[in-house]
């Protein structure tokens, strides 16, 4: 196959599907050596070492040509160079990977004209050319957000059943076939974004979440600071720097002129998981009276030259826009040490992050459970640090008391003083404990919570957990220096 890099950029769809024809073939003569049919991705052959070799290689070819593909049609379009397909995948927002399905699944529909669908795992096996286990993980985040308007407008449920595949099956929903179709005839009018949006299935922005392309969700935060059990001495340090941050106060006394950059606040939570740092970011964002921007890291990282630069940037620019409080869960996967970082582009990912932070002016929340992996140079950067710890004995009590519905209607034997104290769960553990005596009194039709049923449930959880015998307290749950929740 040619090189693109170094050929003249495609002009028009045939020289657009003609050339994605040839990487379609390399797809097929990978299928035809994993399942000996280029078309049925079923009964995997054994991974003798002579396939694995021959897999490689065809890999190795993929990712060539598909590179020189997608940077041959960026190009395309800064030179104002119109495709179908691309007009197509800007209508309904799609990122590179989601392009990358529909195609594979156009072109098996034009070549093998059935009802045959494909499971995530077989278009995920397909598609992944690093052979990498941990990308076809990450992947399957496509695939399991159905909300997506991927999902519901590119792809469609397999009518044919199998009556040994218990999962859903894919083939490419046949309106994209007629647009696209219809665009390679001329057919212009029609397929604007404006005439689709009428079609299309809106989430009103003050109702549930609305995906902001690329880089992951914009949705109202549902906690506020009364939510959250905290030391009050941390909760008086996490106040100073957000009033700090209202009114423009850095502009009203003049320290935006003397301190020109940094002057955003980024909080770090770390501790263990389930300790209820998510559910603090989220109070911060109701205090600011401000929505979240919740990051997902697997829609933010590509394989693609220069895509993942784009989505960082695209976070803060999004923040900037609409004025949101950004919150990035786990963050050692963005901003991960670049000591450990294998490969030059794994660097700039995290140089390109840390540029960003320096940058932004507005409120950005960390958080991880392995802050020992993240990068020195982040720390200079970071407003205030919390630590997530164990709730004490207090504090256990006050989430056990804030649980209990108002209207719920409760023994006299009921005493949070003797759960605190018999069970050391964090905030995260005592809901999940709640809920569980919550299923006891469901179950028994029952009108009134007891002691027992709190005990049972308590007991449940107890037991779900991961927890050292050596130790009084348990493996898994932590709360912020005395938050609880």
């Amino acid at each position: 196959m040619e090189d693109l890099s170094k050929t003249q950029l495609m002009t028009g769809d045939e020289a657009y599907l003609e050339t994605y024809q040839q990487i379609y073939q390399l797809f097929c003569q990978k299928a035809q050596v994993l399942y000996g049919n280029p078309y049925a991705f079923e009964n995997p052959k054994v991974q003798t070492q002579e396939l694995c070799i021959e897999l490689a290689g065809i890999n190795e070819e993929i990712r060539r040509v598909e590179k020189d593909f997608w940077i041959s049609v960026e190009r395309c379009k800064e030179a104002a160079q119109v495709f179908s397909v691309e007009k197509i995948a800007d209508l309904h927002n799609l990122d590179v990977f989601e392009k990358r399905v529909m195609l594979l699944l156009i072109f098996l529909k034009i070549n093998q004209p059935s009802d045959q669908g494909y499971s995530p795992e077989q278009i995920l096996q397909i598609l992944d050319v690093n052979n990498s286990v941990t990308e076809r993980f990450k992947n399957l985040f496509y695939f399991s957000n159905k909300p997506s308007a991927f999902v519901k407008e590119i792809l469609m449920v397999s009518q044919r059943n199998y009556p040994r595949v218990q999962e859903m099956e894919y083939q490419i929903n046949p309106k994209i076939m007629r647009q696209i179709s219809s665009l390679v005839r001329g057919e212009v009018q029609g397929w604007s974004k404006a005439d689709q949006d009428s079609e299309r299935v809106h989430v009103p922005e003050n109702e549930g979440r609305t995906n902001v392309r690329d880089i992951g969700s914009v949705y109202a935060p549902e906690y506020t600071l009364d939510d959250v059990h905290l030391n009050p001495a941390v909760k008086e340090k996490v106040l100073l720097f957000l009033d700090g941050c209202k009114d423009n106060a850095f502009e009203k006394f003049g320290i935006s002129k003397t301190i020109k950059k940094g002057t955003g606040t980024a909080f770090l939570f770390y501790g263990l998981p389930g300790s209820g740092k998510s559910m603090m970011a989220e109070a911060i964002a109701s205090y600011m009276k401000k929505k979240v921007l919740a990051v997902d890291y697997p829609k933010v990282t590509s394989q693609w030259f220069g895509e993942t630069d784009k989505r960082i940037a695209a976070i803060f620019s999004q923040a900037r826009k609409k004025d949101l409080v950004i919150v990035l869960d786990e963050a050692d996967t963005l901003l991960y040490s670049r000591g450990y970082a294998g490969q030059e582009h794994n660097i700039r990912f995290v140089n390109e992050m840390l540029q960003e932070l320096e940058r932004f002016e507005g409120i950005i929340i960390l958080t991880t459970n392995m802050h020992t992996l993240l990068d020195p140079a982040l720390e200079r950067r970071i407003a205030l640090k919390i630590k997530f710890e164990l709730p004490d004995q207090k504090i256990r009590e006050d989430i056990w008391r804030s649980h209990i519905p108002k209207e719920m209607e409760i023994d006299a034997d009921v005493d949070f003083n003797r759960l605190a104290t018999a069970y050391e769960f964090s905030g995260g553990n005592i809901k999940n404990a709640a809920l569980n005596a919550f299923r006891k009194l469901i179950q028994s039709k029952a009108t009134r919570l007891t002691m027992g049923m709190l005990i049972a449930g308590a007991d449940i959880e107890k037991e779900g957990l991961y927890y050292s015998r050596a130790s009084k307290r348990f493996i898994g749950f932590a709360t912020a220096s005395g938050a609880g929740s």
